[in-house]
């Protein structure tokens, strides 16, 4: 463990010892953690010492880890959610949300990750949008794209970061696009007058119980699904 990290995490346990933290190295070996307890309701093997992404063994983005870091430096921040599903794996719940922040040393280089997790519980069960048509459904007066961007400028996205984003996997699309689309279609279509009124207006449409599977594959919203409750 560097010496930024060893301090890091002594930090971490004397001033955040009431948040629900982990902090891993470049390796995702887990340096420390805080309310251990937290974390292992999803699985015993969480300790210090073990590899993050063997504790998540579900995680379906265990390839991508350049992805995550590349996301990391650009954004300086990763949001991502634990869902479980029901008995009969028909719906998923949201149960806690996961932040992922980097951690920076004085020579400005990326050493480790802090995760924290902040329990959501009380959240409406979420639906994954897949097919064209799951969007004609629900929402039938906006396309896939304003759908995305939709949902992106809800959770607090910026144009640039919409930009990004849905640039990652598809045709590059500008932040001057997003601005348009957004000024010039979503604002009609939900009669919106300002920033604020189309946020309100789409989380009164319903549209923040629906992500749609392509900002998931995009490595946007990172999702560990399903959780290990049998502590294998």
């Amino acid at each position: 463990m560097s010496n930024f990290i060893s301090e890091y995490c002594v930090f971490t346990k004397k001033f955040k010892s009431n948040h629900n933290i982990i902090v891993v190295d470049l390796d995702m070996k887990i340096q420390c953690i805080t309310n251990l307890d937290f974390f292992t309701k999803y699985n015993m093997a969480f300790k210090e010492g073990a590899n993050l992404f063997d504790c998540l063994k579900h995680l379906p983005l265990m390839d991508k880890k350049s992805q995550v870091y590349d996301t990391l430096i650009r954004s300086k921040k990763v949001q991502g959610y634990f869902i479980t599903q029901n008995l009969d794996k028909n719906k998923e719940y949201i149960v806690d949300r996961v932040y992922l922040s980097p951690i920076i040393n004085e020579d400005q280089d990326m050493v480790g990750i802090e995760l924290e997790c902040i329990s959501m519980n009380e959240l409406p069960a979420i639906n994954i949008l897949d097919e064209e048509k799951d969007y004609q459904l629900h929402f039938p007066n906006l396309s896939k794209r304003e759908y995305e961007i939709a949902v992106l400028k809800y959770l607090g996205k910026t144009d640039k970061e919409i930009s990004e984003i849905l640039s990652v996997n598809n045709t590059p699309v500008s932040d001057k696009t997003i601005t348009s689309i957004i000024y010039n279609q979503l604002y009609r279509k939900f009669n919106a007058h300002n920033k604020s009124d189309l946020i309100n207006k789409i989380h009164s449409s319903g549209m923040d119980k629906f992500i749609p599977k392509s900002l998931i594959a995009t490595n946007q919203l990172i999702v560990f699904s399903p959780l290990d409750f049998n502590h294998d």
